[in-house]
């Protein structure tokens, strides 16, 4: 039987935030031995911290809050534990009862690429029977992929520079674009996704949480505009944008 694992990274500082991943957890599925592995970057409390210990069979704390670090630390844990798939997940999706036999299969099916996603599902109502097609597509979700070690031996680790978390998906994906990396979408494998979750939870807070989930909000668009800016920096323009062929790659912006 074959060994895979699910590499998360918790962020739970509302009830919202709890409820998704408890949903994203109950919806695992699959013929193969699944591993659960969680890289934490924050949670609200000690309770929250026995569920996490309770429900996933590794469990690590992230140094610090960075999204591209807990994603590094995870993949290569989990293959150095033997998995010949790390399928990385955000915790407000839920899997369809094929997904992750399918995108094992389509790793195996399509081995040139260095990234599988599943495909989205946007109606939670028929989710349950949605229709599967065979094929593959290009292109890769981020919200859940698939890597090997092939992805890290031919592009390298994603960039842990971007803080907390924002565009360490597209540096990864305009690595991929000048070395020639290919990712793929695996339309046999389908996952809901409710969205922003994380995002969505900062707003579902009690009332003595309002200011604290206020700031959380404001800290979190001053991090995006310093990672936009990193970007141009390295890279020569935002996506679609770039000009550079290897970073920094023009007069650094002092």
């Amino acid at each position: 039987m074959t060994h895979i694992a699910v590499v998360t990274v918790p962020f739970i500082k509302a009830d919202l935030h709890r409820a998704l991943a408890e949903q994203c957890l109950d919806s695992i599925q699959s013929q193969h031995t699944v591993e659960r592995i969680a890289i934490v970057n924050s949670i609200r409390s000690d309770e929250d911290a026995r569920w996490l210990g309770e429900h996933f069979d590794l469990v690590e704390h992230n140094d610090v809050n960075i999204l591209a670090r807990a994603w590094n630390r995870g993949i290569r844990i989990a293959l150095d534990r033997g998995a010949e798939l790390a399928i990385v997940a955000n915790l407000d999706i839920l899997f369809h009862p094929l997904c992750l036999d399918n995108l094992l299969e389509c790793s195996r099916q399509e081995p040139e690429a260095v990234i599988w996603s599943p495909v989205p599902w946007r109606d939670r109502a028929t989710f349950g029977h949605a229709q599967l097609l065979p094929e593959s597509v290009p292109g890769i979700t981020w919200s859940c992929f698939a890597v090997n070690r092939k992805l890290f031996e031919t592009v390298g680790m994603f960039d842990e520079g971007y803080t907390p978390a924002y565009l360490e998906d597209s540096d990864m994906a305009y690595r991929m674009k000048l070395v020639g990396a290919r990712g793929i979408s695996c339309r046999a494998a389908l996952f809901f996704d409710h969205e922003r979750g994380t995002i969505k939870g900062l707003f579902d807070c009690a009332p003595q949480d309002v200011q604290r989930s206020a700031k959380m909000l404001a800290d979190l668009r001053a991090n995006i505009t310093a990672n936009d800016e990193r970007y141009i920096k390295k890279w020569g323009g935002l996506g679609g944008s770039e000009c550079f062929t290897i970073p920094y790659d023009g007069p650094p912006s002092e």
